[in-house]
Protein backbone atom coordinates (compact mmCIF):
# COMPACT_ATOMS: atom_id res chain seq x y z
CA UNK A 1 0.00 0.00 0.00
CA UNK A 2 1.33 3.51 -0.75
CA UNK A 3 2.52 5.66 2.09
CA UNK A 4 1.15 9.14 2.78
CA UNK A 5 2.07 11.46 -0.07
CA UNK A 6 4.74 14.08 0.49
CA UNK A 7 3.93 17.00 -1.79
CA UNK A 8 6.92 18.74 -3.34
CA UNK A 9 6.62 22.51 -3.86
CA UNK A 10 9.06 24.70 -5.79
CA UNK A 11 9.16 28.45 -5.09
CA UNK A 12 10.58 30.95 -7.58
CA UNK A 13 11.49 34.13 -5.72
CA UNK A 14 14.50 36.42 -5.48
CA UNK A 15 16.04 38.72 -2.91
CA UNK A 16 18.68 41.29 -3.80
CA UNK A 17 19.82 44.78 -2.94
CA UNK A 18 17.55 46.06 -5.72
CA UNK A 19 14.54 43.81 -5.03
CA UNK A 20 14.72 43.72 -1.24
CA UNK A 21 13.88 40.74 0.96
CA UNK A 22 10.09 40.87 1.17
CA UNK A 23 9.28 38.40 -1.61
CA UNK A 24 11.52 35.69 -0.19
CA UNK A 25 10.39 36.33 3.38
CA UNK A 26 6.70 35.88 2.62
CA UNK A 27 7.47 32.78 0.53
CA UNK A 28 9.41 31.39 3.51
CA UNK A 29 6.31 31.95 5.64
CA UNK A 30 4.19 29.95 3.20
CA UNK A 31 6.92 27.30 2.94
CA UNK A 32 6.89 26.92 6.73
CA UNK A 33 3.11 26.38 6.65
CA UNK A 34 3.43 23.81 3.86
CA UNK A 35 6.30 22.04 5.62
CA UNK A 36 4.17 21.74 8.76
CA UNK A 37 1.72 19.79 6.58
CA UNK A 38 4.48 17.39 5.55
CA UNK A 39 5.36 19.05 2.23
CA UNK A 40 8.92 19.34 0.93
CA UNK A 41 9.74 22.87 -0.25
CA UNK A 42 12.55 23.95 -2.56
CA UNK A 43 13.55 27.42 -3.77
CA UNK A 44 14.82 28.62 -7.15
CA UNK A 45 16.77 31.85 -6.62
CA UNK A 46 18.97 33.93 -8.88
CA UNK A 47 22.53 34.44 -7.64
CA UNK A 48 22.25 38.21 -7.17
CA UNK A 49 24.02 40.57 -4.74
CA UNK A 50 22.06 40.45 -1.51
CA UNK A 51 20.45 37.07 -2.20
CA UNK A 52 19.10 35.11 0.75
CA UNK A 53 19.97 31.58 -0.35
CA UNK A 54 22.06 30.89 2.76
CA UNK A 55 19.18 31.94 4.98
CA UNK A 56 16.73 29.77 3.02
CA UNK A 57 19.06 26.76 3.35
CA UNK A 58 19.48 27.55 7.03
CA UNK A 59 15.72 27.15 7.44
CA UNK A 60 16.07 23.61 6.10
CA UNK A 61 14.90 24.11 2.52
CA UNK A 62 16.65 23.00 -0.65
CA UNK A 63 17.91 25.74 -2.95
CA UNK A 64 18.74 25.73 -6.64
CA UNK A 65 20.98 28.65 -7.56
CA UNK A 66 20.17 30.10 -10.95
CA UNK A 67 23.39 31.50 -12.46
CA UNK A 68 24.53 35.04 -11.73
CA UNK A 69 24.00 37.39 -14.70
CA UNK A 70 26.86 37.47 -17.17
CA UNK A 71 28.14 40.79 -18.58
CA UNK A 72 26.63 39.89 -21.95
CA UNK A 73 23.22 39.23 -20.36
CA UNK A 74 23.35 42.51 -18.46
CA UNK A 75 24.23 44.43 -21.63
CA UNK A 76 21.49 42.66 -23.58
CA UNK A 77 18.89 43.44 -20.93
CA UNK A 78 19.96 47.07 -20.72
CA UNK A 79 19.91 47.59 -24.50
CA UNK A 80 16.47 46.01 -24.85
CA UNK A 81 14.92 48.44 -22.39
CA UNK A 82 12.55 46.79 -19.86
CA UNK A 83 8.82 46.96 -20.54
CA UNK A 84 8.21 48.03 -16.91
CA UNK A 85 10.35 49.23 -13.99
CA UNK A 86 10.29 45.73 -12.48
CA UNK A 87 10.88 43.70 -15.66
CA UNK A 88 14.65 43.70 -15.16
CA UNK A 89 14.58 42.31 -11.62
CA UNK A 90 16.03 38.93 -12.68
CA UNK A 91 18.96 40.83 -14.28
CA UNK A 92 18.96 38.40 -17.22
CA UNK A 93 16.91 38.41 -20.46
CA UNK A 94 13.57 36.63 -20.10
CA UNK A 95 14.56 33.91 -22.58
CA UNK A 96 17.55 32.98 -20.40
CA UNK A 97 15.45 33.08 -17.24
CA UNK A 98 12.89 30.76 -18.85
CA UNK A 99 15.47 28.28 -20.14
CA UNK A 100 17.32 28.07 -16.82
CA UNK A 101 14.16 27.81 -14.74
CA UNK A 102 12.64 25.19 -17.03
CA UNK A 103 15.73 22.99 -16.79
CA UNK A 104 15.58 23.08 -13.00
CA UNK A 105 11.80 22.62 -12.70
CA UNK A 106 11.77 19.75 -15.20
CA UNK A 107 14.48 17.99 -13.24
CA UNK A 108 12.81 18.60 -9.87
CA UNK A 109 9.29 17.55 -11.07
CA UNK A 110 7.39 19.40 -8.32
CA UNK A 111 3.72 18.99 -7.52
CA UNK A 112 3.24 22.76 -7.65
CA UNK A 113 5.22 25.89 -8.51
CA UNK A 114 4.69 29.11 -6.54
CA UNK A 115 6.12 32.21 -8.21
CA UNK A 116 6.52 35.57 -6.45
CA UNK A 117 8.39 37.86 -8.81
CA UNK A 118 7.45 41.15 -10.46
CA UNK A 119 9.61 40.35 -13.52
CA UNK A 120 7.75 37.12 -14.34
CA UNK A 121 4.36 36.68 -15.94
CA UNK A 122 2.27 34.37 -18.12
CA UNK A 123 5.11 33.69 -20.53
CA UNK A 124 7.34 32.33 -17.75
CA UNK A 125 4.45 30.38 -16.23
CA UNK A 126 3.72 28.63 -19.53
CA UNK A 127 7.25 28.21 -20.90
CA UNK A 128 9.32 27.59 -17.76
CA UNK A 129 6.81 25.32 -16.02
CA UNK A 130 6.13 21.97 -17.76
CA UNK A 131 2.52 21.28 -18.64
CA UNK A 132 0.48 19.65 -15.93
CA UNK A 133 2.25 21.34 -13.01
CA UNK A 134 -0.14 23.84 -11.39
CA UNK A 135 1.14 27.37 -10.75
CA UNK A 136 0.26 29.75 -7.95
CA UNK A 137 1.19 33.39 -8.60
CA UNK A 138 1.78 35.90 -5.79
CA UNK A 139 1.35 39.45 -7.07
CA UNK A 140 0.89 42.97 -5.74
CA UNK A 141 0.56 44.97 -8.94
CA UNK A 142 -2.27 43.60 -11.14
CA UNK A 143 -0.35 44.90 -14.16
CA UNK A 144 0.42 41.71 -16.13
CA UNK A 145 -1.13 38.39 -17.13
CA UNK A 146 -0.70 35.10 -15.28
CA UNK A 147 -1.44 31.49 -16.22
CA UNK A 148 -2.20 30.09 -12.79
CA UNK A 149 -4.86 28.23 -10.86
CA UNK A 150 -4.40 30.37 -7.71
CA UNK A 151 -3.66 34.11 -7.58
CA UNK A 152 -2.74 35.77 -4.28
CA UNK A 153 -2.72 39.54 -3.86
CA UNK A 154 -2.73 40.43 -0.16
CA UNK A 155 -2.98 44.19 -0.58
CA UNK A 156 -5.66 46.42 0.85
CA UNK A 157 -7.89 48.11 -1.69
CA UNK A 158 -7.40 45.40 -4.29
CA UNK A 159 -10.47 43.60 -5.69
CA UNK A 160 -11.02 40.43 -7.69
CA UNK A 161 -12.11 42.58 -10.63
CA UNK A 162 -8.60 44.05 -10.84
CA UNK A 163 -7.49 40.70 -12.26
CA UNK A 164 -10.26 40.34 -14.85
CA UNK A 165 -8.55 39.43 -18.10
CA UNK A 166 -5.21 38.93 -16.33
CA UNK A 167 -5.77 35.39 -14.98
CA UNK A 168 -7.81 32.44 -16.31
CA UNK A 169 -11.49 32.63 -15.48
CA UNK A 170 -11.15 29.39 -13.48
CA UNK A 171 -8.34 30.75 -11.29
CA UNK A 172 -9.07 31.20 -7.61
CA UNK A 173 -8.36 34.78 -6.54
CA UNK A 174 -7.26 35.26 -2.93
CA UNK A 175 -7.52 39.00 -2.45
CA UNK A 176 -6.86 41.29 0.51
CA UNK A 177 -4.89 41.34 3.78
CA UNK A 178 -6.95 38.54 5.33
CA UNK A 179 -4.67 36.36 3.17
CA UNK A 180 -1.47 38.16 4.21
CA UNK A 181 1.36 35.66 4.68
CA UNK A 182 2.41 36.24 8.29
CA UNK A 183 4.44 33.89 10.45
CA UNK A 184 2.51 32.17 13.30
CA UNK A 185 4.23 34.23 15.98
CA UNK A 186 2.30 37.32 14.86
CA UNK A 187 -1.08 35.72 15.57
CA UNK A 188 0.33 34.38 18.84
CA UNK A 189 1.57 37.84 19.91
CA UNK A 190 -1.59 39.66 18.80
CA UNK A 191 -3.63 39.47 22.07
CA UNK A 192 -0.79 40.80 24.26
CA UNK A 193 0.16 43.48 21.71
CA UNK A 194 -3.41 44.75 21.40
CA UNK A 195 -3.92 44.73 25.16
CA UNK A 196 -0.89 46.96 25.85
CA UNK A 197 -2.20 49.52 23.34
CA UNK A 198 -5.41 50.15 25.26
CA UNK A 199 -3.48 52.84 27.17
CA UNK A 200 -1.07 54.07 24.47
CA UNK A 201 1.99 56.22 25.00
CA UNK A 202 5.01 57.18 22.91
CA UNK A 203 8.26 55.93 24.39
CA UNK A 204 9.59 53.40 21.88
CA UNK A 205 9.67 53.89 18.07
CA UNK A 206 10.72 51.30 15.50
CA UNK A 207 12.27 52.29 12.16
CA UNK A 208 12.05 49.65 9.43
CA UNK A 209 12.74 50.55 5.81
CA UNK A 210 13.08 46.97 4.58
CA UNK A 211 15.83 44.42 4.93
CA UNK A 212 18.03 46.03 2.24
CA UNK A 213 17.12 49.74 2.26
CA UNK A 214 19.19 50.27 -0.89
CA UNK A 215 18.56 54.05 -0.89
CA UNK A 216 19.68 54.46 2.74
CA UNK A 217 16.39 56.03 3.81
CA UNK A 218 17.13 54.89 7.38
CA UNK A 219 20.11 57.25 7.61
CA UNK A 220 17.96 60.11 6.33
CA UNK A 221 15.40 59.36 9.05
CA UNK A 222 18.02 59.33 11.77
CA UNK A 223 19.41 62.62 10.47
CA UNK A 224 15.92 64.15 10.51
CA UNK A 225 15.34 62.99 14.09
CA UNK A 226 18.72 64.39 15.14
CA UNK A 227 17.73 67.79 13.71
CA UNK A 228 14.43 67.58 15.59
CA UNK A 229 16.26 66.86 18.84
CA UNK A 230 18.32 70.03 18.41
CA UNK A 231 15.30 72.13 17.55
CA UNK A 232 11.71 71.40 18.50
CA UNK A 233 12.83 68.38 20.47
CA UNK A 234 11.92 64.71 20.50
CA UNK A 235 9.32 63.29 22.88
CA UNK A 236 10.84 62.94 26.32
CA UNK A 237 12.40 59.55 27.07
CA UNK A 238 12.16 58.37 23.46
CA UNK A 239 13.98 55.16 22.49
CA UNK A 240 14.59 54.01 18.89
CA UNK A 241 14.98 50.52 17.43
CA UNK A 242 16.23 50.29 13.85
CA UNK A 243 15.61 47.02 11.98
CA UNK A 244 17.86 45.98 9.07
CA UNK A 245 19.14 42.87 7.32
CA UNK A 246 22.78 41.87 7.51
CA UNK A 247 23.08 42.27 3.72
CA UNK A 248 21.92 45.90 3.77
CA UNK A 249 24.56 47.92 1.87
CA UNK A 250 24.40 50.88 4.26
CA UNK A 251 24.32 48.93 7.52
CA UNK A 252 27.64 50.23 8.84
CA UNK A 253 26.79 53.88 8.21
CA UNK A 254 23.44 53.39 9.98
CA UNK A 255 25.19 51.82 12.95
CA UNK A 256 27.60 54.77 13.09
CA UNK A 257 24.72 57.28 13.08
CA UNK A 258 22.83 55.29 15.71
CA UNK A 259 25.82 55.48 18.05
CA UNK A 260 25.78 59.27 17.93
CA UNK A 261 22.00 59.79 18.23
CA UNK A 262 20.77 62.15 20.99
CA UNK A 263 18.52 59.36 22.30
CA UNK A 264 19.06 55.62 22.81
CA UNK A 265 19.10 53.94 19.39
CA UNK A 266 19.61 50.20 18.89
CA UNK A 267 20.24 48.66 15.45
CA UNK A 268 18.65 45.20 15.33
CA UNK A 269 20.09 43.01 12.54
CA UNK A 270 18.27 39.95 11.15
CA UNK A 271 15.63 40.03 13.87
CA UNK A 272 14.40 36.50 14.52
CA UNK A 273 11.35 37.42 16.61
CA UNK A 274 9.92 40.44 14.84
CA UNK A 275 6.53 39.91 16.48
CA UNK A 276 8.04 40.36 19.94
CA UNK A 277 9.88 43.52 18.89
CA UNK A 278 6.82 45.03 17.21
CA UNK A 279 4.70 44.21 20.25
CA UNK A 280 7.12 46.16 22.45
CA UNK A 281 7.12 49.40 20.44
CA UNK A 282 4.53 52.16 20.39
CA UNK A 283 4.91 53.51 16.84
CA UNK A 284 6.56 52.34 13.63
CA UNK A 285 8.12 54.45 10.91
CA UNK A 286 8.17 52.10 7.99
CA UNK A 287 7.84 51.37 4.31
CA UNK A 288 4.44 50.64 2.80
CA UNK A 289 5.35 47.10 1.75
CA UNK A 290 4.49 43.62 3.02
CA UNK A 291 5.56 44.36 6.62
CA UNK A 292 2.49 46.63 6.81
CA UNK A 293 0.41 43.52 7.57
CA UNK A 294 2.69 42.47 10.40
CA UNK A 295 2.17 45.89 11.98
CA UNK A 296 -1.59 45.73 11.40
CA UNK A 297 -1.89 42.29 12.98
CA UNK A 298 -0.30 43.66 16.16
CA UNK A 299 -2.24 46.94 16.08
CA UNK A 300 0.95 48.93 15.67
CA UNK A 301 0.33 52.51 14.46
CA UNK A 302 2.53 53.54 11.56
CA UNK A 303 4.04 56.55 9.84
CA UNK A 304 4.56 55.47 6.23
CA UNK A 305 7.15 56.34 3.64
CA UNK A 306 6.67 55.27 0.04
CA UNK A 307 9.96 53.83 -1.24
CA UNK A 308 8.79 52.79 -4.71
CA UNK A 309 5.88 53.61 -6.99
CA UNK A 310 4.35 50.17 -6.54
CA UNK A 311 3.89 50.90 -2.81
CA UNK A 312 1.72 53.97 -3.37
CA UNK A 313 -1.70 52.21 -3.70
CA UNK A 314 -1.09 50.20 -0.54
CA UNK A 315 0.01 53.32 1.36
CA UNK A 316 -3.08 55.26 0.26
CA UNK A 317 -5.37 52.39 1.28
CA UNK A 318 -3.77 52.14 4.73
CA UNK A 319 -4.10 55.86 5.28
CA UNK A 320 -7.73 55.84 4.14
CA UNK A 321 -8.47 53.02 6.60
CA UNK A 322 -7.10 55.13 9.47
CA UNK A 323 -4.34 52.62 10.27
CA UNK A 324 -1.44 54.88 9.28
CA UNK A 325 -0.26 58.39 8.48
CA UNK A 326 1.53 59.06 5.22
CA UNK A 327 4.78 61.02 5.45
CA UNK A 328 5.19 61.06 1.68
CA UNK A 329 7.61 59.74 -0.90
CA UNK A 330 11.14 59.06 0.35
CA UNK A 331 12.50 60.41 -2.96
CA UNK A 332 11.04 63.86 -2.27
CA UNK A 333 12.56 66.38 0.09
CA UNK A 334 9.67 67.57 2.25
CA UNK A 335 8.89 64.37 4.16
CA UNK A 336 11.31 65.15 7.02
CA UNK A 337 9.34 68.30 7.87
CA UNK A 338 6.11 66.31 7.72
CA UNK A 339 7.67 63.77 10.09
CA UNK A 340 8.43 66.50 12.61
CA UNK A 341 4.87 67.78 12.46
CA UNK A 342 3.33 64.36 13.00
CA UNK A 343 5.58 63.43 15.92
CA UNK A 344 4.74 66.70 17.63
CA UNK A 345 1.05 66.94 16.70
CA UNK A 346 -0.40 63.47 16.03
CA UNK A 347 1.43 61.16 18.44
CA UNK A 348 -1.20 61.76 21.12
CA UNK A 349 -2.78 58.99 23.17
CA UNK A 350 -6.11 59.27 21.34
CA UNK A 351 -4.54 59.34 17.87
CA UNK A 352 -2.34 56.33 18.59
CA UNK A 353 -5.35 54.45 19.97
CA UNK A 354 -7.45 55.23 16.90
CA UNK A 355 -4.73 54.05 14.51
CA UNK A 356 -4.17 50.88 16.54
CA UNK A 357 -7.85 49.91 16.43
CA UNK A 358 -8.08 50.61 12.69
CA UNK A 359 -4.93 48.63 11.95
CA UNK A 360 -6.01 45.59 13.97
CA UNK A 361 -9.18 45.27 11.86
CA UNK A 362 -7.20 44.72 8.65
CA UNK A 363 -5.16 41.57 9.40
CA UNK A 364 -5.48 38.92 12.09
CA UNK A 365 -2.44 36.72 11.36
CA UNK A 366 -4.46 33.85 9.87
CA UNK A 367 -3.65 34.53 6.22
CA UNK A 368 -1.09 31.76 5.75
CA UNK A 369 -3.52 29.16 7.11
CA UNK A 370 -6.23 30.39 4.74
CA UNK A 371 -3.90 30.21 1.74
CA UNK A 372 -2.69 26.76 2.79
CA UNK A 373 -6.28 25.51 2.99
CA UNK A 374 -6.91 26.58 -0.61
CA UNK A 375 -3.69 24.98 -1.86
CA UNK A 376 -4.60 21.78 -0.03
CA UNK A 377 -7.93 21.63 -1.86
CA UNK A 378 -6.15 21.81 -5.21
CA UNK A 379 -3.11 19.63 -4.93
CA UNK A 380 -2.84 16.35 -6.75
CA UNK A 381 -3.39 13.27 -4.66
CA UNK A 382 -2.40 9.62 -4.84
CA UNK A 383 -4.59 7.05 -3.10
CA UNK A 384 -4.74 3.26 -3.00
CA UNK A 385 -6.96 1.69 -5.64
CA UNK A 386 -10.00 -0.20 -4.36
CA UNK A 387 -12.89 -2.28 -5.69
CA UNK A 388 -14.80 0.87 -6.66
CA UNK A 389 -12.10 1.54 -9.29
CA UNK A 390 -12.58 -1.71 -11.24
CA UNK A 391 -14.71 -0.24 -14.04
CA UNK A 392 -12.61 2.93 -14.14
CA UNK A 393 -9.30 1.10 -14.64
CA UNK A 394 -10.80 -1.29 -17.21
CA UNK A 395 -12.05 1.66 -19.29
CA UNK A 396 -8.70 3.47 -19.06
CA UNK A 397 -6.67 0.40 -19.87
CA UNK A 398 -8.64 -0.72 -22.88
CA UNK A 399 -10.34 2.46 -24.09
CA UNK A 400 -9.29 4.18 -27.34
CA UNK A 401 -7.46 1.01 -28.43
CA UNK A 402 -4.83 1.48 -25.71
CA UNK A 403 -4.36 -2.31 -25.63
CA UNK A 404 -2.16 -2.06 -28.74
CA UNK A 405 0.63 -0.83 -26.45
CA UNK A 406 0.46 -3.86 -24.09
CA UNK A 407 2.24 -7.20 -24.30
CA UNK A 408 -1.05 -8.99 -24.74
CA UNK A 409 -3.42 -7.47 -27.33
CA UNK A 410 -6.27 -9.51 -25.82
CA UNK A 411 -8.99 -7.42 -24.18
CA UNK A 412 -10.52 -9.31 -21.24
CA UNK A 413 -14.17 -8.89 -20.50
CA UNK A 414 -15.12 -6.92 -17.41
CA UNK A 415 -15.74 -10.11 -15.42
CA UNK A 416 -12.22 -11.44 -16.04
CA UNK A 417 -10.75 -8.04 -15.25
CA UNK A 418 -12.74 -7.94 -12.00
CA UNK A 419 -11.43 -11.35 -10.93
CA UNK A 420 -7.84 -10.26 -11.65
CA UNK A 421 -8.18 -7.02 -9.73
CA UNK A 422 -9.79 -8.63 -6.67
CA UNK A 423 -6.73 -10.88 -6.39
CA UNK A 424 -4.29 -8.05 -7.16
CA UNK A 425 -5.65 -5.82 -4.42
CA UNK A 426 -4.82 -8.45 -1.81
CA UNK A 427 -1.46 -9.44 -3.31
CA UNK A 428 1.44 -8.12 -1.14
CA UNK A 429 3.65 -7.98 -4.24
CA UNK A 430 1.30 -5.61 -6.06
CA UNK A 431 0.70 -1.96 -5.26
CA UNK A 432 -2.22 -0.42 -7.19
CA UNK A 433 -2.86 3.33 -6.97
CA UNK A 434 -5.16 5.99 -8.36
CA UNK A 435 -3.78 9.45 -9.16
CA UNK A 436 -6.31 12.26 -8.74
CA UNK A 437 -5.95 15.57 -10.55
CA UNK A 438 -8.03 18.55 -9.41
CA UNK A 439 -10.04 16.19 -7.23
CA UNK A 440 -10.91 13.71 -9.99
CA UNK A 441 -9.41 10.24 -10.76
CA UNK A 442 -7.03 10.65 -13.69
CA UNK A 443 -4.57 7.74 -13.88
CA UNK A 444 -3.76 4.27 -12.57
CA UNK A 445 -0.24 3.45 -11.36
CA UNK A 446 0.83 -0.14 -10.75
CA UNK A 447 3.93 -1.49 -9.02
CA UNK A 448 4.74 -5.20 -9.42
CA UNK A 449 7.40 -6.11 -6.84
CA UNK A 450 9.87 -8.81 -7.85
CA UNK A 451 9.32 -11.95 -5.68
CA UNK A 452 13.05 -12.74 -5.71
CA UNK A 453 14.15 -9.19 -4.76
CA UNK A 454 11.75 -6.82 -2.92
CA UNK A 455 14.06 -3.87 -3.73
CA UNK A 456 13.07 -4.17 -7.41
CA UNK A 457 9.68 -3.42 -8.94
CA UNK A 458 8.16 -2.91 -12.36
CA UNK A 459 6.06 0.23 -12.77
CA UNK A 460 3.31 0.88 -15.31
CA UNK A 461 0.71 3.56 -15.91
CA UNK A 462 -2.57 3.97 -17.74
CA UNK A 463 -4.19 7.36 -18.12
CA UNK A 464 -7.73 8.54 -18.70
CA UNK A 465 -8.12 9.05 -22.44
CA UNK A 466 -9.81 12.40 -21.80
CA UNK A 467 -6.68 13.78 -20.10
CA UNK A 468 -3.95 12.74 -22.52
CA UNK A 469 -1.66 15.44 -23.84
CA UNK A 470 -2.04 17.67 -20.77
CA UNK A 471 1.06 16.61 -18.83
CA UNK A 472 -1.02 14.59 -16.34
CA UNK A 473 0.81 11.35 -17.06
CA UNK A 474 4.17 12.84 -16.13
CA UNK A 475 2.69 14.31 -12.95
CA UNK A 476 1.17 10.96 -11.94
CA UNK A 477 4.28 8.91 -12.70
CA UNK A 478 6.57 11.48 -11.06
CA UNK A 479 4.49 11.44 -7.87
CA UNK A 480 4.55 7.64 -7.73
CA UNK A 481 8.31 7.50 -8.27
CA UNK A 482 8.85 9.88 -5.37
CA UNK A 483 6.82 7.59 -3.10
CA UNK A 484 7.66 3.98 -4.10
CA UNK A 485 6.59 0.90 -2.12
CA UNK A 486 8.68 0.50 1.05
CA UNK A 487 12.12 -0.87 0.31
CA UNK A 488 11.96 -0.48 -3.46
CA UNK A 489 15.08 1.21 -4.86
CA UNK A 490 15.17 0.05 -8.49
CA UNK A 491 12.35 0.44 -11.01
CA UNK A 492 11.94 -1.30 -14.35
CA UNK A 493 9.45 -0.40 -17.05
CA UNK A 494 8.39 -1.81 -20.42
CA UNK A 495 7.26 0.77 -22.96
CA UNK A 496 6.08 0.08 -26.51
CA UNK A 497 8.35 1.79 -29.02
CA UNK A 498 5.30 3.28 -30.80
CA UNK A 499 4.00 4.83 -27.58
CA UNK A 500 6.18 7.88 -28.13
CA UNK A 501 4.48 10.01 -25.47
CA UNK A 502 5.12 7.40 -22.77
CA UNK A 503 8.73 6.92 -23.83
CA UNK A 504 9.29 10.66 -23.46
CA UNK A 505 7.64 10.76 -20.05
CA UNK A 506 9.80 7.94 -18.70
CA UNK A 507 12.93 9.54 -20.12
CA UNK A 508 12.09 12.95 -18.61
CA UNK A 509 11.74 11.27 -15.22
CA UNK A 510 15.20 9.75 -15.47
CA UNK A 511 14.57 6.29 -16.90
CA UNK A 512 17.18 5.02 -19.35
CA UNK A 513 16.79 2.35 -21.98
CA UNK A 514 18.81 -0.75 -21.09
CA UNK A 515 17.52 -3.24 -23.66
CA UNK A 516 15.01 -3.80 -26.45
CA UNK A 517 12.68 -6.80 -26.60
CA UNK A 518 10.79 -6.89 -29.87
CA UNK A 519 8.52 -3.86 -29.95
CA UNK A 520 9.28 -2.95 -26.35
CA UNK A 521 11.99 -0.89 -24.70
CA UNK A 522 13.22 -2.10 -21.35
CA UNK A 523 13.92 0.94 -19.15
CA UNK A 524 15.45 1.32 -15.70
CA UNK A 525 15.64 3.94 -12.95
CA UNK A 526 17.67 3.71 -9.75
CA UNK A 527 15.83 5.73 -7.13
CA UNK A 528 17.33 8.62 -5.20
CA UNK A 529 14.67 10.15 -2.97
CA UNK A 530 16.73 13.21 -1.98
CA UNK A 531 15.77 16.33 -3.94
CA UNK A 532 17.93 18.98 -2.27
CA UNK A 533 19.66 20.03 -5.49
CA UNK A 534 22.01 22.99 -5.08
CA UNK A 535 22.80 24.33 -8.56
CA UNK A 536 21.95 23.81 -12.21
Amino acid sequence: MPRAKTHFIVFRADASIKIGSGHVMRCLTLADALAAEGCVCHFLCRDLPGNMMARIAGRGYGVTALPAPTPDEERSLKSAGPASPDASWTDVPLKDEIAQSREAITRLTPDRVIVDHYALDARWETEAVPRGIPVMAIDDLADRTHVCDILLDQNLGRSEADYDGLVPGSALRLIGPKFALLRPEFAAARPVSLARREEPHLHHVMISMGGMDADDTTSQLLDALTVMAKGAGLPEGLELSVVMGNMAPHLKSVQARAASMPCPCNVEVNVEDMAALMSSVDLAIGAAGSTSWERCCLGLPSLLLVLADNQRPNADALVNSGAAILLGDSRQEDWSMILQGHLQRDATHNRLREMSLAAAKLADGGGAARVLAQIRLRWNQMRPADLNDIDLIWNWRYGNHAERFYRSPHVPDLGAHTSWMVKALSDPLRDLRIFCHAGQPAAHIRFDIAPQDPAVAEISICLSGDLRGQGIGQRALGMAIMDPPPGVRLLHAEVHRDNVASVRIFEKLGFRQVAADGDFYRMKLRLNISRNQTAI
